[in-house]
C-alpha cells in the first residue's frame, strides 16, 4: 500500500475501533514516526467529523500520556526490509505503552519482519489480538 491508501486504511481503522471498542474519539491516538504522514492523516481526517477529535503525533507527541486506544503506523514498505526509525526499539516500546485497552499496530509485516524486535511485536499482536491483513479493509 502506498501512504495515501496507508492512511486510509489507518482512518478505517480508527473508526472502528471509536464505534466497537473506545466509543469516545478523544480517546484515542494515532502515532506515526513520520511528520509527513502525520500531516496527511490530519488531512484526509478532516473527511470524517466523527474522527475530529482524535490525536495525531509522533512517538514524542505522547510522551508521558497514554489514550484508551492506539492505533501505530509502522509505514515502512520495501523489499530491502529497511524499518528506519522503527528500529529504536524504545520508541516503539513508547508507542506500544501510550494504549491503555486497545491497540492496533498498521504494518507491511514483509518489511518489518526483518527486524528481530519488531517481528516479534508483531507475532505477539498476531497471537494475543486479533490479526487482519491490510487486503481485508479493501
Amino acid at each position: 500500500l502506498d501512504m495515501v491508501h496507508t492512511c486510509s486504511l489507518i482512518l478505517q481503522i480508527t473508526w472502528c475501533i471509536n464505534l466497537y471498542c473506545v466509543q469516545r474519539c478523544h480517546q484515542i491516538g494515532i502515532i506515526t514516526p513520520y511528520n509527513a504522514q502525520a500531516a496527511l492523516l490530519k488531512e484526509k481526517r478532516v473527511q470524517s467529523a466523527a474522527l475530529a477529535p482524535v490525536e495525531i503525533s509522533s512517538v514524542d507527541g505522547f510522551q508521558g500520556r497514554e489514550k484508551d486506544a492506539i492505533v501505530i503506523s509502522m509505514v515502512r514498505s520495501n523489499t530491502r526490509g529497511e524499518v528506519g526509525f522503527l528500529a529504536d526499539n524504545r520508541r516503539m516500546n513508547v508507542a506500544v505503552t501510550r494504549a491503555r485497552r486497545h491497540c492496533a499496530l498498521v504494518c507491511n509485516g514483509d518489511t518489518v519482519s526483518h527486524d528481530e524486535f519488531l517481528k516479534r511485536m508483531v507475532t505477539y499482536f498476531e497471537e494475543h489480538g486479533s490479526y487482519r491483513s491490510a487486503m481485508e479493509y479493501q
